[in-house]
């Protein structure tokens, strides 16, 4: 199934601002298809968040001192990550027990980690032994303001490897290639 969802450059940049305020690039190009949605004029990024909002009903959180809503791309990301194929079941397993904490349980972030199903980390800026380093050796921090990643020397190459295929098919499910 696929649809077309029209949005302002205003509202582009206020939904894109609000996902991640840290970076205003968009993750996809404009046009490509992704998850059943298809964008015009748009990042697709920004239309697979627009179609979230619209599934979630893009409440806005209360001020009630409760931990703080998902946001749209959350919502969406973890219902991707819900349909994860027996083939990336072992590294989805492991990323939970190990990653998920800091990273998110879709890769979609938390107040402790950036999102890794985000254009900073596609193959080509982040390659997989980035990973493998990260795990073992831990990360200063660079791109994002959360602090320095720890290694996790319980993690061996071979679960980072699991660990490293999921992220890789979430990646690829949300059009980063």
């Amino acid at each position: 199934m696929s649809w077309t969802v029209e949005v302002s450059r205003t509202q582009l940049a206020a939904l894109h601002a609000r996902h991640r305020p840290e970076s205003r690039e968009l993750p996809i190009p404009i046009g490509t298809e992704c998850v059943g949605v298809k964008s015009r004029g748009v990042g697709n990024w920004t239309a697979v968040m627009v179609a979230a909002a619209a599934v979630t009903g893009c409440q806005a959180g209360s001020d009630s001192g409760a931990a703080a809503p998902l946001d749209e791309v959350q919502v969406f990301l973890r219902q991707v990550a819900a349909t994860a194929p027996a083939e990336v079941a072992q590294g989805k397993a492991l990323f939970e027990e190990y990653c998920s904490a800091c990273h998110g349980p879709a890769a979609d972030g938390t107040e402790q980690g950036p999102p890794l199903a985000h254009k900073i980390y596609e193959p080509s800026h982040h390659a997989d032994a980035a990973f493998v380093l990260a795990a073992k050796i831990g990360v200063r921090a660079h791109h994002w303001r959360f602090g320095d990643m720890q290694p996790v020397p319980q993690v061996t190459d071979a679960m980072v490897q699991e660990i490293i295929a999921y992220i890789r098919w979430l990646q690829r499910k949300v059009g980063i290639e």
